[in-house]
């Protein structure tokens, strides 16, 4: 009489493991999955923007504060071998979602201007810059632009064609023009440097593989120095033409 009794505390044994192994199996699946995504953020670099732009201020003794009127845009100020940079974080409007864009700034005296287009593009029309106008005043001046090899593919815009042939014929300004060059995914060229009224402007790429990528920064944010020392040793052959 014994034995369907035991047999019930047998299968009650039973159920028991299995749903306690069921617990542990479930419980581990939880800390393996948490493990993989700590590690998965951590390598990828993703953390909040705001607290990148912190920790980006921090690191660089700067002062974070709002991009003048415009929401949910910030700029950092910070000094680099004793020269004023400005890092700007903006977030602008897209077809669909918002969009971030970030720069890298930093003035020098002068009104010079210098950008790039692919030849394909007639004119850009740019914010604070008509392209169309600033190649106007090289031709007024009948002087030509002698664009080197390693900016064949872009149309060269100026208001000073005399400094921008001097600077082109300096071998480290063409070196880091030439490292800078990107081409998209349709194999369109460009160039994430600019000068606009004498600031000296490099965009970083929120999206993509094209450099430089703000997502190395939010890895790490004293990959920024690399940058700073191109931007000074840029403004440095600059102001020796001056």
């Amino acid at each position: 009489k014994y034995l369907p009794f035991l047999f019930d505390e047998i299968e009650k044994a039973h159920h028991d493991v299995f749903m306690l192994t069921g617990i542990v199996v479930f419980i581990v699946i939880l800390l393996v999955g948490g493990i993989i995504l700590l590690n998965t953020q951590s390598s990828s670099g993703y953390k909040p923007r705001k607290e990148f732009l912190k920790e980006l201020a921090d690191f660089w003794e700067g002062e974070l504060k709002p991009l003048g009127t415009q929401e949910e845009s910030f700029r950092v100020d910070f000094n680099f071998e004793g020269r004023k940079f400005i890092f700007e974080d903006v977030e602008e409007k897209g077809f669909k979602d918002k969009i971030n864009k970030a720069y890298l700034k930093f003035a020098i005296p002068t009104d010079f201007d210098l950008t790039f287009t692919q030849k394909e593009q007639k004119s850009v029309q740019m914010k604070t810059l008509i392209v169309s106008d600033i190649q106007d005043e090289a031709v007024k001046e009948g002087i030509k632009i002698n664009v080197p090899e390693e900016l064949k593919d872009f149309h060269v815009h100026t208001n000073n064609p005399k400094l921008s042939n001097k600077i082109f014929e300096n071998v480290k300004v063409r070196r880091i023009l030439d490292r800078l060059k990107n081409r998209d995914a349709r194999g369109y060229p460009s160039i994430p440097l600019r000068i606009l009224s004498g600031v000296i402007i490099l965009e970083f790429y929120a999206e993509g593989s094209i450099k430089p990528r703000l997502h190395d920064l939010y890895r790490n944010v004293s990959a920024l120095e690399h940058h700073l020392k191109v931007l000074v040793d840029l403004a440095k052959t600059l102001e020796s033409f001056s």
